[in-house]
């Protein structure tokens, strides 16, 4: 990454991905690379080389294929590498032994997810208690008749 200055960073709403937006739809750099090299010719896309999505320095973005843009970010292996390389979840939890379940080759944070869990439990009470009670109720039946 060979790129001159410092960054300019958008001060308006930012998308959330991390780009400027401009209007409903518009995005920062794009414009900011219209303004000064004119229409981005079809079939291309701007590419930040300093890798900061609100940056509108021009000087930092470059018109590149579609071919070429995802040779620079869809590589596989450096994703998964990131990944991996990951310590702690979203959320700040560490990723343990104790506090990581793993599903579909996946890392899940069980904190988060008992979080969640007493999050959805608290939000949707009262419609589940009477299905909850129901449960319990045939459970308890079962239990007397020694089908259980």
């Amino acid at each position: 990454m060979d790129v001159a200055g410092e960054c300019i960073l958008w001060a308006g709403p930012l998308h959330n991905v991390g780009y400027g937006r401009v209007g409903r739809s518009g995005l920062a750099h794009r414009v900011a690379w219209e303004n000064a090299n004119g229409p981005i010719p079809e079939g291309m896309v701007i590419h930040h080389r300093c890798g900061n999505r609100p940056c509108v320095n021009v000087v930092h973005l470059e018109c590149l294929t579609h071919a070429q843009h995802n040779a620079l970010h869809l590589n596989a292996a450096s994703w998964y590498a990131a990944q991996r390389a990951k310590t702690h979840c979203c959320h700040g939890h560490e990723y343990t032994s104790e506090n990581t379940k793993i599903k579909r080759g996946r890392r899940h944070c069980r904190e988060c997810m008992r979080q969640q869990s007493n999050a959805y439990h608290e939000r949707n009470r009262e419609r589940l208690l009477p299905a909850m009670r129901e449960r319990s109720r045939r459970y308890a039946q079962e239990r007397r008749l020694g089908l259980r």
